[in-house]
Formats: C-alpha cells, sequence, structure tokens
C-alpha cells in the first residue's frame, strides 16, 4: 500500500512531532540526494525480490539537522507473498563524526610524514620557509603562518603570505633578545600560545 508505520524513535531520529505516519515518497525524500536512489534500490530489492538490506546513508531531518543512519530492511512474507517491509532505523551520527575525525587525523600525520622527507631536501632558508607556510596553511589549516629566520641578531620576516600581508602589512623583524612571543620561543625552543 505505500504506508509506513514509525516508532517514537523514528520520530526523535527525524526531529518529528509523532502524528501521521508518512508515506514511502516521504521516508526517501529526507534522505540525502546522493542516497536516495540506492535507498530506493534497496526498497525495491526487498519488495520485489525478498532481499534483505543494511544500509548506513545520511537523512536531513524536519529541523534541517543532517545525520547519518543505519537501516535495515527485512521483507516479511505471508502465504508465499512479500506483504511488508519491517525496517530498523538507528542514529550512528557520533560514530561517524569519530570516524571522520580519526580519518582527518590520520590524513594529516601522513601528510606530515610525506612533508618531513620534502622538507629534508629543501636547500635554502627560503625553499624551507616556502615549504613550511605551505605546510602550516594547506595541511594544518592556519593560513595567517609566517616564517623568520635569524639574522644579525634578528627574527627577519622571510616569508609572509598575502592574507597576513592584507591584515598586517607592516611585519617588523624581532630582536633575538627581545620579548616578543617569536623571540621567547626561539630562544627557549618551546611553543608560545597567546590569545589575542
Amino acid at each position: 500500500t505505500g504506508t509506513s508505520w514509525w516508532t517514537q524513535e523514528v520520530y526523535r531520529i527525524h526531529d518529528r512531532p509523532s502524528g501521521e505516519d508518512p508515506i514511502r515518497s516521504d521516508v526517501i525524500s529526507h534522505y540525502c540526494s546522493e542516497h536516495r536512489n540506492t535507498l530506493k534500490e534497496a526498497f525495491r530489492g526487498a519488495i520485489q525480490n525478498g532481499e534483505s538490506y543494511d544500509l548506513e546513508l545520511c537523512l536531513d531531518t524536519d529541523s534541517g539537522e543532517r545525520k547519518w543512519v543505519r537501516t535495515r530492511g527485512e521483507p516479511q512474507w505471508e502465504n508465499g507473498e512479500i506483504v511488508r517491509l519491517r525496517g530498523t532505523i538507528q542514529d550512528i551520527t557520533d560514530r561517524k563524526r569519530r570516524e571522520e575525525a580519526l580519518q582527518n587525523r590520520q590524513e594529516k600525520v601522513e601528510a606530515l610524514y610525506q612533508a618531513t622527507g620534502q622538507l629534508l631536501q629543501a636547500e635554502t632558508r627560503e625553499e624551507v620557509a616556502d615549504f613550511l607556510v605551505a605546510l602550516a596553511n594547506e595541511e594544518l589549516g592556519y593560513p595567517g603562518t609566517t616564517v623568520r629566520c635569524a639574522r644579525d641578531g634578528e627574527l627577519v620576516p622571510s616569508r609572509v603570505p598575502s592574507m597576513v600581508r592584507r591584515h598586517m602589512p607592516e611585519r617588523p623583524s624581532y630582536d633575538l633578545d627581545g620579548d616578543s612571543p617569536a623571540a621567547l620561543a626561539y630562544r627557549s625552543g618551546e611553543t608560545q600560545a597567546y590569545e589575542d
């Protein structure tokens, strides 16, 4: 019949108040566009061929939140015919976020590992500075990175990205014996972090 019945948990996952049970097309429309055909095919296979499914898909709730769910479907038979599809849905958003964070971390570690080899091949201070600016921006997501090299008792800006120049066009040198964060980091060999 195309009629669906939801439990309270399904309503909660969809951020929908309990009420009229949705029709099948309404159920599918909540899923992300790239996953709708996957779910339609799973429904078709279950209803026409008696094939069970177990999928991980993203959906957009009634409140506009994007969630990841695991949805499973089992055809129900009576007198040799499929008469309904019983399914379950489980919110796996937190697990997906953890997996994504782990994947991002792994990619950064691999990128830094490869970067180390390239950095060791740099022949000049300028090459090292260029590489560090690119690395901080592309792999670590810090576009406002300046590299300073020690010259004649000062920390002189060697590479300054255009984004930094737009916001702070004047980049003074720092005295190696001064109290600037750069000088303190240089002398101590330890990271200096400031909230400003």
